[in-house]
């Protein structure tokens, strides 16, 4: 999914106009605290991750930040960062274009105050890799696709064809989630049920909200679990890399 889904924004005059009151109050404050440090979350592959940063300098409408290893991995990988600070009343988003994960810095630019739709969600919704085979029946049809993400509550499905969901009512979502010895895999089916559907562009993303019994609930837990762990290994082995 792309890191846009992840908020709304809340434009307060104009893209141009909110950028640079944002980096005035920046400015302003990194004056009167050269130390000014600021909260920073990333969702790398689906994980909540959040660090302070230090600001380090403000020049041309950028902001040059040291940061926590982890987090210049996770913004290394998604381009993009957002800000929480008591400087302001909204979360910002601002995209990265330079990120040296070996001298913890990141470069930060095209910054406008959003809201975070993901700190809505009741369970974390991980990135599934590799995608996983899937399919959604009912009695009006089936879909065919691949789920990417994955969550004990819900699920994104990749769907590379045009589909009318209008004729779509609740259904079953089958998958095989693999075990982790990625051999043996756990066979899932589970109601489910369309949300809404993102993208214009193909692949479709199917967002659905699923209901399994307790195993289902169980396996799907032990899965996220052990994804959990594979990436946090990420986030370590691209910090020794770095």
């Amino acid at each position: 999914m792309k890191y846009t889904n992840l908020f709304d924004t809340r434009i307060q005059k104009t893209s141009i106009e909110d950028h640079s009151e944002i980096m005035s109050v920046f400015i302003t404050a990194f004056r009167k605290e050269p130390d000014l440090e600021i909260q920073l979350i990333n969702y790398y592959k689906g994980m909540p991750l959040s660090f302070n940063a230090r600001i380090s300098r403000i020049e041309n409408g950028t902001l040059e930040l040291k940061v926590y290893p982890q987090q210049a991995v996770a913004i290394s990988d998604d381009h993009y960062t957002f800000i929480r600070s008591k400087l302001f009343k909204h979360d910002i988003v601002a995209k990265a274009f330079d990120v040296d994960i070996r001298q913890k810095t990141v470069s930060l630019r095209d910054l406008s105050y959003v809201e975070i739709c993901a700190e809505r969600r009741n369970h974390i919704r991980l990135r599934v890799n590799p995608p996983i085979d899937a399919l959604y029946t009912t009695s009006q049809g089936t879909v065919r696709g691949e789920i990417i993400e994955l969550s004990t509550a819900g699920a994104i499905m990749a769907v590379d064809y045009t589909v009318d969901i209008g004729t779509f009512e609740g259904g079953k979502l089958l998958f095989k989630l693999p075990e982790s010895d990625h051999k043996t895999f756990c066979h899932i089916k589970v109601p489910a049920r369309i949300i809404t559907v993102m993208d214009i562009s193909m692949p479709l993303h199917f967002i659905f909200s699923i209901a399994g019994d307790k195993t289902a609930e169980k396996n799907i837990a032990k899965y996220l679990f052990n994804r959990q762990i594979e990436i946090i290994r990420m986030l370590k082995d691209g910090c020794d890399i770095g």
